[in-house]
């Protein structure tokens, strides 16, 4: 049995490399491209096993060649996988854009969108795979994933693969959100 075990998020990030933002509709050649384990409770685990612990990890990934490409670093690091979860789903990955002048751009890759599907964000948008928008925006008793807790802070609720939370009601101006575990969070 391990002495640390390290549950939360686990993702593939793509990373390219490019010396600005591309201009709308302008495709740019990037300077280069990596892949990274992404995720902050596979982060955790790496850096855990990094310091001598002896470390399982629990989340969820998919079966596809990034959850074997995940399951390989993972294994790398010395990290124990027997609490690892695999879905009949697509790992979490995200795409991250690096400029020359470090900003960085953060793009997630939701599940089951299709090639030719339009994905919107912004207030009072479909609700649909893919869309974005405010959590007040959405009705009570959707499953949603990638939840912010401050606008524009990215994702920190439900990022990994296959995991959801649900919208259990509303309280004024705040969102209850049913977490897997059974607890109710207040978001505003």
């Amino acid at each position: 049995m391990s002495e640390i075990i390290v549950f939360g998020s686990v993702n593939l990030d793509l990373v390219v490399y490019l010396t600005r933002p591309p201009s709308k509709g302008e495709t740019m050649e990037g300077k280069s491209f990596e892949t990274f384990l992404g995720g902050k409770g596979a982060n955790q685990a790496i850096a855990s096993s990094r310091l001598g612990g002896k470390v399982s990890f629990m989340g969820t990934i998919g079966k596809d060649p990034f959850g074997d490409q995940v399951n390989e670093i993972l294994l790398k690091e010395k990290i124990d996988l027997n609490l690892i979860q695999s879905k009949q789903a697509s790992t979490g990955t995200a795409v991250i854009n690096v400029f020359d002048d470090g900003e960085k751009f953060y793009y997630l890759a939701p599940q089951k969108v299709k090639v030719g599907d339009k994905i919107e964000n912004g207030k009072k948008k479909e609700i649909k795979i893919g869309n974005c928008m405010p959590l007040h925006d959405i009705p009570v008793g959707i499953d949603i994933h990638n939840v912010e807790l401050q606008p524009g802070a990215g994702g920190k609720i439900a990022r990994s693969a296959g995991t959801s939370v649900s919208i259990s009601g509303i309280d004024g101006n705040y969102s209850l959100i049913k977490m897997t575990s059974g607890e109710v969070r207040k978001i505003d």
